[in-house]
């Protein structure tokens, strides 16, 4: 037979060929495709409480006897002094004490005045002692509130005397949730009877001055 006879094999190799030149000849051809992803995230309702567990204070011993001081008190270096004028019942007659060996009279001061502010509730602000973050909740809202633990007497370590912690606030604060950045800070307010104090020093309920249970902080998120 005349002509050329090409086997299969022939043929495939031929056809190989022809595609690969096909491909050489097709240069910067791309191929690229794009798919658009939703993505839905949901989060569950969180509270975190952030609080300061030990507080220790020094108060200011001119600031308290200023809380003392009534008008015809003299201001001095450390208090003040206040003429309570004459003895009671005018003249007094001196007495001879033999077993004393000493004169004495009956008279006696009259009642020291009271404190220009009641020394049994005073007020002890502590600034940004707890703070939150929080998200969530039927309402969004988070109440914090404040109340006194288990110790209220706080007792001289050092001497005689008790100062009482009489209240703690606030009871309740209601804020809108802060979220997750930036807390939420806030105050406690301690009411504080200072009459029983007998001497200086610190005060504590326990001589350890750790774990003391004076106030608690509760948050509820809602």
């Amino acid at each position: 037979m005349s002509g050329f006879h090409l086997t299969n094999r022939a043929r495939a190799l031929g056809a190989a060929a022809v595609a690969a030149f096909a491909l050489a000849v097709v240069p910067g051809e791309s191929r690229a495709q794009s798919g658009n992803v939703d993505v839905d995230i949901t989060i569950g309702g969180i509270t975190i409480l952030y609080y300061v567990s030990d507080v220790d204070v020094t108060l200011d011993a001119t600031a308290i006897a200023g809380l003392m001081n009534v008008s015809g008190c003299t201001a001095g270096a450390n208090g003040f002094a206040c003429n309570s004028g004459a003895l009671a019942g005018g003249s007094q007659v001196a007495t001879y004490n033999a077993a004393a060996d000493q004169f004495e009279i009956a008279g006696s001061f009259t009642p020291a005045p009271a404190p220009d502010t009641a020394i049994t509730n005073v007020p002890l602000l502590l600034n940004d002692v707890w703070a939150v973050r929080a998200v969530g909740g039927t309402s969004a809202n988070t109440t914090v509130g404040v109340a006194l633990g288990a110790s209220t007497v706080l007792n001289s370590q050092g001497g005689t005397g008790t100062i009482t912690l009489v209240s703690a606030g606030p009871a309740a604060d209601t804020f809108a949730d802060p979220g997750l950045g930036t807390p939420r800070f806030g105050d406690v307010t301690l009411n504080l009877d200072l009459s029983g104090v007998r001497s200086g020093g610190l005060y504590s309920t326990t001589a350890s001055d750790t774990a003391d249970v004076n106030y608690v902080v509760s948050i509820t998120g809602t």
